[in-house]
């Protein structure tokens, strides 16, 4: 009572980290914050208890000013730039280091200014490595080993510092209380936050800052996808409610969804922080306020009313909720049996050069199946024709739709400058390319009439303008059997009801210099691997079922259009 509760709360949470690593002498503890400044009060807590301090590192490291000697050795830096300061004079003069220096009087201000002069001369001459190795070797009986591994640490930062050194000591001041290095004793305890913690695990973890909002404080701009992990598609500053109201609809709908997106990245945020735990997890919220009458909208208003029901009725310092047990590595009552089966493990052969995740192939690779049309890839203009496809593509890409004003001769040559396409005659490309969009089956499929009747989905006839979105050249990576598929689809179209997302339509663009009906049904064989692995990525990407993906391949030489 009468103490800031997030200061109790953090206090309480460093004594119980403190019995744990007692307790647990062999195990790993990983301490999970949300907020920098939580780890760095944790560590100092931990550390600098005065009966029973505990060697706690920060992920990543920390600057070597969580050493006493090397916070000395700053201070004998500060003096040769500010030989007036007198704390740092103060702090050299009643250590060993005064000594050393010959300056044990923290008054005496023509001798500070000796001292800087000195410095200043040494560090000139010498540099900062060798001047401050001769301090660390008179240091070195007065210090434990740790100390003494952080004062190597310092010397090497030091000889790195003398390549860029300048003539004003702040500079490496400040490169050292800036700079994090490992430490190279092996901390039992590490605090972190918990987006550090992502990929690790640890025999007990500790999340002792459980008492912050869902949402938090309204960032400075709102973004918006059109699916998790999709490309940004929106973004506003944020604005107040009274302002939201006077936005476009579009907008508006997306305020209204940013609640809910933030919402679920705190969730993701609080699953990452209870996962990492391979033992025991020790969660710590504060008792409930004096004001408090309903559950908070925090990671503790969450676990409370999950595991409790309420925290309205919990005191200071009470076990809530307990499963399990806490002395997880105590010695097994029961060993196993003497003898026990082996089972026999026999690994399928390699057929890639990969050793290490799931191999991954381009969706091109998968046209053609196991066999492979030598013809097909063997043919002469090869070189010529690839520069073609490319170029089409990139023009294709250039249209949204053909309702609208295709692109001038000036922006298609533009585009074809980006294009590695050598020595590609681009001004007959663009006449091939306006008589393909030209074409009446070319010209459908890229219009919006094209999507007026989805009874090919399963759907009846949409409104007079159904919601469309294009997107061109959009990358996925999905899995498909035992490898990673990455590539990217010429054309997705998302066509939605209203604000509900009702079905998809993936568009292929295929340059094969085809025209008799024989050859493009036999293109179309050689193609629908590849395709297929479009439909599932639009799976993936849209969560919609396989039935409302549809798929064509548009042969542009022939200006025809095939349904798969």
């Amino acid at each position: 009572r009468g103490d800031d509760q997030r200061m109790a709360t953090l206090q309480f949470a460093a004594d119980e980290v403190r019995r744990l690593a007692r307790q647990h002498p062999k195990g790993t503890i990983g301490v999970l914050a949300r907020r920098n400044e939580t780890v760095a009060r944790l560590i100092y807590l931990l550390r600098n208890h005065p009966t029973d301090p505990v060697l706690a590192s920060e992920e990543g490291g920390n600057p070597l000013t969580d050493s006493v000697a090397v916070q000395l050795l700053l201070s004998l830096l500060k003096i040769a730039d500010h030989p007036g300061d007198t704390i740092a004079r103060f702090h050299v003069a009643r250590s060993h280091l005064g000594e050393v220096v010959n300056y044990t009087n923290w008054r005496d201000d023509a001798a500070a200014r000796q001292l800087a002069d000195r410095l200043r001369s040494a560090l000139g001459a010498k540099g900062y490595g060798p001047t401050l190795a001769g301090c660390v070797r008179r240091l070195a009986e007065h210090c434990d080993a740790r100390e003494l591994s952080r004062l190597s640490q310092l010397i090497e930062q030091a000889y790195a510092f003398d390549a860029v050194a300048t003539s004003r000591t702040d500079d490496f001041i400040g490169f050292v209380e800036h700079t994090k290095v490992e430490d190279p004793t092996a901390a039992p305890v590490r605090v972190m936050t918990i987006h550090q913690a992502k990929g690790l695990q640890f025999d007990v973890v500790v999340l002792p800052e459980l008492d912050v909002r869902l949402q938090g404080q309204p960032r400075k701009v709102v973004v918006d996808r059109d699916e998790a992990g999709g490309p940004v598609v929106r973004v506003c500053r944020y604005a107040p409610e009274e302002i939201q109201r006077l936005l476009p609809q579009p907008i508006q709908s997306m305020f209204k969804r940013w609640p809910d997106q933030v919402v679920h990245e705190s969730l993701c945020l609080l699953y990452v922080a209870m996962t990492r735990a391979v033992h025991a997890l020790h969660m710590i919220v504060a008792p409930p306020a004096a004001n408090e009458r309903s559950i908070p909208k925090t990671f503790a208003g969450v676990l409370c009313s999950g595991l409790v029901g309420s925290r309205q009725e919990l005191s200071p310092g009470e076990v809530a909720y307990e499963h399990g047990s806490d002395d997880w590595d105590a010695a097994p009552t029961n060993p196993p049996p003497a003898e026990a089966e082996m089972l026999r493990v026999s690994l399928a052969p390699v057929r890639s050069k990969r050793r290490r995740s799931l191999e991954r192939v381009a969706p091109s690779s998968l046209a053609g199946g196991p066999r492979v049309d030598l013809q097909h890839r063997l043919r002469l203009d090869q070189a010529e024709a690839l520069a073609r496809g490319t170029l089409m593509h990139a023009w294709f890409e250039a249209i949204a739709w053909l309702d609208d004003p295709a692109p001038t001769d000036d922006e298609l040559l533009a585009i074809a400058k980006t294009a590695d396409v050598g020595t590609l005659d681009r001004t007959a490309a663009i006449a091939d390319f306006r008589a393909i969009i030209a074409k009446p089956n070319i010209r459908l499929a890229l219009s919006r009439l094209a999507y007026q009747d989805l009874s090919a989905w399963g759907l009846p006839k949409l409104g007079p303008q159904p919601r469309l979105e294009v997107h061109r050249e959009r990358g996925f990576i999905v899995r498909h059997e035992n490898a990673l598929v990455r590539g990217a689809i010429d054309r997705l179209v998302l066509v939605y009801q209203g604000e509900a997302l009702v079905a998809a339509d993936v568009i292929d663009f295929k340059t094969d210099a085809v025209s008799d009906s024989r050859a493009i049904d036999q293109c179309v064989e050689r193609y629908r691997p590849q395709v297929e692995a479009y439909r599932h990525a639009a799976v993936a990407i849209t969560g919609l079922p396989i039935e409302r993906i549809g798929v064509g391949l548009l042969f542009c030489s022939a200006g025809i259009v095939r349904r798969l």
